[in-house]
């Protein structure tokens, strides 16, 4: 069961914040430096869902490596879905990043959420047109979702992001080495990249991943691989951006998060259209109440998927 101290350990979690200006990675116990509480307390929260495959994963900033994501959403019959997602699970294709299931009914209506990963335009419609040709009964749903993220960036760090777009650059080989292993030493990253461990070259290294911190050059992101918890269900929320109260992107995630309050565990901001949250609850009193709020709060076109399933993150680094 997922309890309010489990819940602020996962949202702590999520590296860089705006407030990280250097790479300090939320390891148990910086978090548990963060919530005043002990290391042990932290890893024992945490030690059920490990068990059960619940970990962090590296999401690049897909941007900053000459790459571009959309996330699609679709519709399909029951057993299309169930055939699709055992092909891509069992062989995974190149270009999907990731895969889940947000509505399932044998009876009714099946929705997925899909993230792929493409060059160009041209790369994504022939990406697509595999998809229809494998999955005839495949039907898109809504608008297309861009992976988009802006940021102002210090002349000093635009210098080290804009050398990732070369794949045999020292910038490029140390997002490879944080994508494998985000918790490695600097000083075994500094013998994988150089050979070697010296001052200046764990300096070098050192800078490099304080810049992507503050560039934002990877997310780090908790990943169920299930939602089968005892005592808690795992569903997620998805909201149009347009449709959220602020005048900018940092007023209208705030107004998410003060509306969901403790139900929610994570958040994904970096979507062009959408906004959107992985949330919990441990009874059905405390959905129908997260429910009445939105829908007092205005936003009763908010979409809830409570059947959501993970089925694929794999996210694509080159």
């Amino acid at each position: 069961m997922i309890n309010e101290l489990t819940r602020d350990i996962i949202r702590a979690m999520k590296f860089p914040t705006d407030e990280d200006k250097a790479f300090r990675l939320p390891s148990d116990l910086r978090i548990a430096e963060k919530l005043g509480t002990s290391f042990f307390i932290v890893r024992n929260s945490l030690e059920p869902l490990r068990r059960m495959g619940f970990g962090l994963t590296v999401v690049p900033n897909y941007t900053y490596i000459g790459l571009k994501k959309v996330k699609l959403h679709f519709e399909a019959d029951y057993q299309t879905i169930k055939s699709m997602t055992k092909q891509i699970r069992d062989e995974l294709p190149y270009y999907i990043d990731e895969l889940s299931i947000l509505s399932s009914d044998p009876l009714g209506r099946n929705i997925g959420g899909i993230g792929i990963v493409y060059i160009d335009e041209d790369d994504l419609n022939k990406i697509l047109e595999n998809l229809m040709i494998n999955y005839p009964k495949l039907n898109f749903l809504g608008q297309r979702d861009y992976f988009q993220f802006n940021i102002n960036l210090d002349p000093d760090d635009k210098k080290i992001i804009d050398n990732l777009l070369i794949p045999s650059s020292i910038e490029r080989i140390i997002l490879r080495e944080v994508y494998k292993n985000p918790f490695k030493h600097i000083k075994d990253m500094s013998r994988s990249v150089f050979s070697r461990y010296t001052s200046d070259t764990y300096r070098r290294i050192k800078r490099i991943l304080d810049a992507f911190t503050r560039a934002k050059g990877f997310f780090l992101e908790p990943y169920f691989p299930t939602t089968n918890l005892e005592g808690s269900t795992i569903f997620v929320i998805v909201l149009d951006k347009k449709f959220i109260k602020g005048n900018d992107e940092k007023e209208k995630l705030n107004q998410m998060k003060r509306i969901l309050g403790k139900n929610y565990l994570f958040y994904r901001e970096y979507y062009s259209n959408s906004l959107s949250f992985l949330c919990y609850y441990n009874n059905r009193k405390e959905l129908i109440e997260l429910k009445t709020r939105m829908i007092d709060e205005g936003y009763d076109k908010a979409m809830i998927f409570e059947d959501f399933q993970p089925i694929v993150l794999n996210p694509r680094i080159v």
